[in-house]
């Protein structure tokens, strides 16, 4: 089994998210897996090279859809289903906001 190296948990979602990564004038799309206050896992078949600075807008799919832009991160590991994406800057309120009307709605 695999030790957990996360500092804080991520929540694997269960309604559709999808994030646009942007990087070195690269833009990439792909469906959030899990997310947590300091990352995220975005299923992709594209790649990012570890240590890429990259930014974020997340688009949470609903009855009223709502997104989080704005977010800074580095990419921490890219494997043959996705990367995982280690979060520099965030607005933790408005993930807050956003996490809480999914379970509302």
């Amino acid at each position: 089994m695999t030790k957990q190296r996360r500092k804080t948990s991520r929540t694997d979602l269960w309604f559709a998210s999808e994030a646009i990564v942007t990087y070195d004038n690269w833009i990439i799309k792909g469906f959030v897996n899990n997310l947590g206050a300091r990352g995220m896992f975005l299923e992709t078949l594209q790649k990012i090279p570890v240590d890429t600075d990259v930014e974020v807008e997340i688009i949470f799919q609903s009855k009223n859809p709502s997104k989080l832009s704005d977010i800074k991160g580095t990419v921490s590991w890219c494997g043959d289903k996705g990367i995982g994406i280690r979060f520099t800057k965030i607005d933790l309120e408005l993930l807050r906001e956003c996490m809480t009307s999914m379970m509302e709605g």
